[in-house]
Formats: C-alpha cells, sequence, structure tokens
C-alpha cells in the first residue's frame, strides 16, 4: 500500500475531527504536515485503522496527531505524523 493513501487516511480523520470540534460548522483545510514517520508497511488487504488527536488549538489552526495501525494480532503501528489544519 502507497505511504500517500495513508495520507489520505489521515487527512479523512483530520476532517471528521474538525467536524466535530466544530460542531458540523467547519471541516478545516489541511495546511501541512510536520513530521511523517514510515514504521513497517502495509499490503494490499491488510486492515488500518487510524488515530487522530488534536494536541495544540492555536486562533486559526488546530496542530493533529495521527496514528496508523495494522490490525491483526498483535496490532501492529505503522505510520505516525504531526499535521497543522486551518480552521475559519
Amino acid at each position: 500500500m502507497a505511504g500517500a493513501k495513508i495520507l489520505e487516511l489521515f487527512g479523512d480523520a483530520a476532517t471528521a475531527l474538525c467536524l466535530r470540534e466544530s460542531g458540523g460548522k467547519n471541516e478545516g483545510l489541511f495546511r501541512a504536515y510536520r513530521e511523517v514517520e514510515f514504521l513497517a508497511p502495509a499490503y494490499s488487504g491488510d486492515t488500518v485503522q487510524v488515530t487522530a488527536r488534536i494536541i495544540k488549538i492555536g486562533n486559526s489552526s488546530r496542530t493533529i496527531g495521527f496514528k496508523a495501525y495494522k490490525m491483526g494480532r498483535p496490532r501492529k503501528l505503522i505510520t505516525r505524523a504531526i499535521g497543522t489544519v486551518v480552521v475559519r
């Protein structure tokens, strides 16, 4: 699985998190990743779970921490990142 697919999932998670935090009023606009680490491969057919957590709230931005796990026994961390989303 291309690493870009994981980043796409992180973008989807950021949108969902911004909508939840704003009460459905603002989906945010992804500005940049500050850090991305690909720690292990994922392959077609793997089940991947993504988590996202706001780690800093600015006046017009949110810094979000992301993690992607390959599901199975054991669950394995495959990617982690920090990104910034701009909100209105």
